[in-house]
């Protein structure tokens, strides 16, 4: 039986980790504590504590609480900050001595629990272009907040490799905020909002570009360590994050609810269950990665709705261009125009 994964109330994130460093930075920033806890269950006892662990939905709602409370705009890129230079030193060690982007990706996706299981990072490759999503479970403003965070993060990380001079773009499906001097700070002027998704781009070129600091003893040290860290880890992936990947995974062929519930060795009527305490659903899911798949082919492929509906196997151009207009509100020349 595979695990299908973490759910909102399943106590498997380290309090010590990012929730302690929000915390802390929200403090530093005059936010109250007792405030600051509200609504999480947690109390201030609990942050001496050594082995504490909290649920998605407490870590959410504290994310929530320092995103409302601290009048503190640079609040998201320090966390991010925070998170690359107070993760474990194996892990810290493991991610700058890697070769390259390409052995970086798979070693966030092996020990992505060790670092955060509610945000995550997603390769999209095109033939000119890398997309790296930033993902993640939360949603509204919560969700920009995280997301602002994981993008601090692997922002630094990668200028680490291949100095701050390297053109990286960062885009943000929100808005562009009255005031985006912090993004600009953190992120350098190649910057996008109103996007289709939050990433990063990269020139697909550069995908097995030599990294400054790889080190292939220290990645060996480092790995062996972060083996050794991750059976003790409670929460892998979240039960949103695994359909997702899942779902990705089908999308040349149908996938129905059924073979997913297999798939996790549960039930369709405790899989339809799970997802439905988890505010969504298996077609919910399935119509977000599509609409994903397609957003990305018809904005940085330049595929035609021909290609497109044979891909993501509707029937013909014609069904697929009406469930993209259920999806996007415009037809895909519309969508296109507007994103150029």
């Amino acid at each position: 039986m595979r695990n299908s994964g973490f759910q909102r109330h399943d106590k498997v994130i380290p309090l010590r980790g990012l929730p302690l460093t929000l915390i802390e930075l929200a403090q530093q920033r005059g936010c109250d504590l007792h405030r600051l806890l509200r609504g999480t269950r947690l109390f201030a006892e609990d942050l001496a504590l050594a082995d504490v662990h909290i649920s998605a939905a407490q870590w959410l709602q504290l994310a929530a609480n320092a995103e409302r409370l601290c009048d503190s705009e640079d609040l998201p890129f320090q966390l991010g900050h925070r998170a690359l230079c107070h993760c474990d030193p194996a892990l810290d060690g493991l991610f700058n001595s890697c070769a390259n982007l390409a052995q970086l990706l798979r070693q966030i996706a092996r020990y992505h629990p060790l670092l955060q299981p509610l945000v995550y990072i997603d390769m999209r490759r095109g033939s000119r272009q890398i997309m790296l999503l930033c993902r993640t479970d939360a949603k509204g403003r919560t969700a920009m907040f995280l997301i602002t965070a994981l993008h601090s993060w692997l922002f630094q990380l990668l200028q680490r490799q291949w100095g701050r001079d390297y053109p990286l773009s960062a885009e943000f499906a929100w808005p562009q905020p009255p005031a985006d001097h912090q993004y600009r700070e953190y992120f350098g002027q190649h910057i996008r909002f109103d996007r289709w998704q939050s990433g990063i781009l990269i020139a697909a070129a550069d995908l097995y570009r030599p990294f400054a600091q790889g080190d292939p003893q220290l990645f060996r040290r480092c790995a062996a360590r972060c083996r050794q860290l991750l059976p003790n880890c409670r929460g892998r992936h979240s039960l949103l994050m695994q359909t997702r990947r899942l779902l990705y995974r089908h999308l040349h062929e149908p996938l129905h609810l059924d073979r997913a519930a297999a798939h996790f060795g549960i039930s369709t009527t405790t899989f339809k269950r799970r997802l439905r305490q988890e505010d969504s659903s298996f077609q919910y899911l399935q119509d977000q990665v599509r609409r994903e798949a397609a957003l990305f082919l018809l904005r940085h492929e330049g595929w035609k709705n021909h290609q497109l509906a044979d891909y993501l196997h509707f029937t013909d151009a014609n069904n697929f261009r009406r469930a993209f207009k259920r999806w996007t509100g415009t037809l895909p020349s519309q969508w296109r125009e507007l994103q150029d």
